[in-house]
């Protein structure tokens, strides 16, 4: 099968499957999700699956290339976006994404026999079930305990070469992160600020006005007590 029809089906059964579970997908959430798909191929197989180029951008793996493959299937209703009015300041409305009618499950995703088991697992049992629509428990995970995000700086393309075949289960707590997940968190963000106007040259804002929720929640001017529950950081 050819690897783009295939992420499409991926893509597809996760919203289905998030939807037949109460939630409804995010953007920012399938763009983790598939950066998870090249990160468990890599441990099983020695190679991504994808050919995206994911880099350290902002808030954890990005490829404009993903973003726009998304959005391409919103445009040709391959999944349905549904616009919802924001709680948060300075944006107006958030996406949430479902399925189409018909729309292909897990199962059918099985039968294509493109995943090999332990992947498929990983993300359609184990991880749809942990962090549901909790996109900051899943931000957690992809940014401290993936190993392509150890020691990168922002706009490092991210390695997938010779990662560990097995790695420990996803920290989910939902208390407070420790002292030095805080401090790395901090650190990082801090640098963040300083580029801030060298990434906009390269990267266009984030769609659905989830780049404004974002830097709102993470920003380091902010106490983000709110987003890890209490754990304040200070400037």
């Amino acid at each position: 099968m050819d690897k783009i029809e295939f992420l499409k089906i991926f893509l597809q059964a996760l919203v289905y499957e998030a939807h037949s579970m109460g939630f409804s997908m995010r953007k920012i959430i399938l763009i983790k999700y598939l950066y998870l798909l090249d990160v468990y191929m890599a441990q099983e197989t020695g190679k991504k699956y994808t050919n995206f180029t994911w880099i350290f951008f902002r808030f954890g793996p990005w490829d404009v290339e993903v973003n726009d493959f998304i959005e391409n299937m919103i445009q040709n209703k391959l999944i349905i976006a549904e616009r919802h009015e924001s709680k948060y300041k300075n944006s107006e409305e958030f996406v949430t994404l479902l399925p189409i009618k018909d729309s292909p499950d897990r199962k059918t995703l099985w039968n294509l026999k493109q995943l090999p088991l332990g992947v498929y697992h990983k993300i359609f049992i184990r991880d749809l079930d942990i962090f549901k629509d909790d996109v900051y428990k899943l931000l957690d995970y992809v940014y401290f305990d993936t190993e392509p995000m150890k020691n990168v700086n922002m706009n490092d393309i991210l390695r997938f070469d010779n990662l560990q075949k097995d790695i420990p289960k996803a920290s989910v707590s939902t208390g407070k992160i420790s002292n030095t997940k805080a401090k790395l968190l901090r650190d990082k963000f801090t640098k963040q600020k300083t580029i801030k106007n060298k990434k906009k040259e390269y990267f266009p804002v984030l769609h659905d006005n989830l780049d404004a929720e974002l830097e709102r929640v993470f920003s380091v001017d902010d106490a983000i007590s709110e987003t890890f529950a209490g754990v304040a950081i200070i400037k």
